[in-house]
């Protein structure tokens, strides 16, 4: 990419496609153009002689609005490289934006592997995300439609989701939990430790959860300790100036269960 002072005449945006607008939006936008001037440069990509615009069409528009002079410069940034078309940069740049939702932006994910040939190696290069972050995006969106409607309605969290990605094997166990959390309200933590419970001794790995075990000292301080197969989770809430206490309780709970659980999980 690089970035260059075009005239407005040279930005060619009539062909863009753009979703509907809220005009609150377009309103505040018009204001700060207005006052500010154009503060983030609009991008285009060359297609030939021609600069394509792929985002900023909204300030393009707003700027024409205004009775700017087509002889006026702005900043362009330019995408030059020529294996992109002028939809992949948009949807490119469309996964950038803050407001996207996650199941959004795992959909343009999908869409940049199997409709433009991407690897995940690639697109974690592109958006700044690792290479798990990805995956963990991917295996969300794959879940039954059900679910991911569930997602969008907010009755359930991407946290919760990811959970359930765990039970994809198993449509049958899969539905039962997934309306099991709907039904009792299940927090994503709860979940993780009823799927944990739930799977087939070989698929627990290093996530096999014990019964927990809550501790409260005098003060008032709460322990909790979540076993699991090669490790264990610890949650502090400490009141006051009893840390020392904490400290100590939370030594003796560490000994017993590395004498019981943590021994017996091998």
């Amino acid at each position: 990419m690089r970035l260059e002072s075009l005239e407005l005449d040279r930005l060619d945006y009539k062909n863009v496609l753009r979703s509907e607008v809220d005009p609150k939006k377009t309103l505040e936008m018009k204001s700060s153009i207005e006052i500010k001037g154009l503060v983030s440069p609009v991008v285009a990509i060359m297609d030939g002689g021609d600069y394509k615009v792929v985002d900023g069409v909204l300030r393009l528009e707003i700027i024409k609005d205004l009775g700017w002079d087509g002889s006026k410069k702005i900043d362009v940034l330019i995408i030059d490289d020529s294996k992109t078309s002028p939809p992949e940069a948009t949807i490119l740049l469309n996964s950038l934006r803050e407001n996207l939702s996650t199941l959004d932006e795992a959909e343009i994910i999908n869409v940049l592997i199997n409709d433009y040939g991407y690897k995940i190696n690639r697109i974690s290069g592109v958006l700044g995300k690792s290479e798990t972050t990805i995956e963990n995006l991917l295996r969300v969106f794959r879940l039954p439609p059900n679910i991911l409607r569930a997602l969008r309605a907010g009755l359930v969290t991407i946290a919760h989701c990811r959970q359930l990605t765990r039970l994809k094997s198993d449509p049958r166990l899969l539905g039962m939990i997934f309306r099991k959390t709907i039904k009792e309200k299940l927090t994503p933590r709860d979940l993780e430790i009823f799927i944990s419970s739930e799977l087939p001794s070989d698929q627990k790995g290093n996530y096999e959860f014990f019964t927990p075990i809550v501790v409260k000292t005098k003060a008032g301080s709460r322990l909790r300790f979540e076993p699991r197969k090669k490790s264990v989770r610890m949650e502090l809430n400490v009141v006051g100036d009893d840390l020392g206490d904490v400290v100590k309780e939370m030594k003796a709970q560490l000994r017993k269960l590395n004498q019981g659980y943590l021994r017996d999980a091998g």
